[in-house]
């Protein structure tokens, strides 16, 4: 197989699986599920906090009728970063629904990408590519996003893989720690 192939086609397939995971809301629009009265408005807010100048937006000023609000208290802010360039590039054309929809597609990718990228070292390239989907797939993976909306907790199927590389890494060297490190930062 060309190592083009070899490169391209297991994205192309985790693109894919991704959007069969998210097919139900391409179709018939954003779940009512449990964050749903949450989600939009932290995406909005917190992309104006950024707009404003706040690098690392703690506290939300226009939430709760301009009286603001902590809101990541329970949550990192890190996959709100993502929300806010999807948001940023779309503008208001696709709504907040659409945004949220586009960062549960990537949450499901990154995930697929990051436990293929975790797995290839240790099987072949198709086995590494139908783990991967699997993990994708798993059922508290996919309620996670599709019924309890908990778009923090989605990402952080993307940073257990990566971390589990660095620590299994077969060269520990200070690479590996710093990258277990910075997974492990982005996990919390």
């Amino acid at each position: 197989m060309p190592h083009v192939v070899r490169v391209i086609v297991p994205y192309l397939l985790l693109l894919i699986a991704s959007l069969i995971l998210v097919a139900t809301e391409m179709m018939h629009g954003f779940p009512h599920y449990h964050s749903i009265e949450y989600n939009p408005i932290w995406e909005r807010y917190f992309t104006e906090e950024l707009l404003q100048g706040a690098v690392i937006p703690h506290w939300l000023s226009s939430y709760y009728h301009g009286l603001g609000a902590p809101v990541f208290y329970f949550y990192a802010p890190l996959p709100f970063y993502l929300l806010s360039l999807i948001h940023l590039v779309m503008g208001d054309a696709g709504g907040e629904f659409t945004v949220l929809t586009i960062g549960n597609l990537l949450a499901f990718f990154f995930s697929g990408v990051a436990f293929f990228t975790f797995i290839s070292r240790y099987t072949s390239l198709f086995w590494a590519v139908a783990i991967a989907v699997l993990y994708m797939s798993l059922p508290y993976h996919y309620l996670d996003i599709e019924r309890r909306g908990s778009f923090g907790e989605a990402f952080a199927f993307v940073w257990l893989p990566l971390l589990m590389m660095a620590i299994c890494k077969r060269e520990k060297d200070w690479r590996s720690l710093l990258f277990a490190i910075l997974c492990y930062a982005a996990l919390v």
